[in-house]
């Protein structure tokens, strides 16, 4: 039996790209440079089995899918501009998985849990980034 994430993360990656497709913002899989990014980065998962015996056992395979939003643009003092444009597309991905229905058949209770804001600066550019994780539970 194969792992869910990669469907999953598929998938997302897919509902990302369509929610943010006027938006200016990269999307991709593991990281790149971009002004402005959404990385499906990490995961995990646990198998959860639900009955022993000599039949096939039913699982439950919960995961977390980590994802990296990043703002930069060139050094200055302000860093609200950058935070408040990675809480906008935090929020435009957060709407696009609530109101996935491909997703609730794929793997339910799949949403944006755990996560953190931080600041950054180099002496060329500074930034916002949000690191946010989706967990969620699909049958295998």
């Amino acid at each position: 039996m194969a792992s869910v994430l990669p469907t999953i993360e598929a998938h997302l990656l897919e509902v990302f790209r369509d929610a943010l497709t006027d938006e200016g913002v990269r999307v991709v899989y593991g990281y790149a440079d971009a002004p402005q990014l959404v990385a499906v980065f990490t995961a995990e998962w646990d198998r959860e089995f639900s009955s022993l015996g000599p039949q096939p056992t039913p699982m439950n395979e919960s995961f977390t899918i980590d994802v990296v939003i990043e703002v930069i643009q060139p050094t200055g003092r302000d860093m609200k501009p950058a935070a408040d444009r990675v809480w906008e597309i935090f929020d435009l991905l957060d709407e696009a998985i609530r109101e996935d229905a491909h997703l609730e058949e794929a793997a339910f209770d799949a949403r944006f849990g755990k996560g953190r804001r931080e600041f950054f600066q180099t002496d060329k550019q500074q930034g916002a980034r949000i690191q946010t994780s989706i967990a969620g539970t699909a049958r295998v």
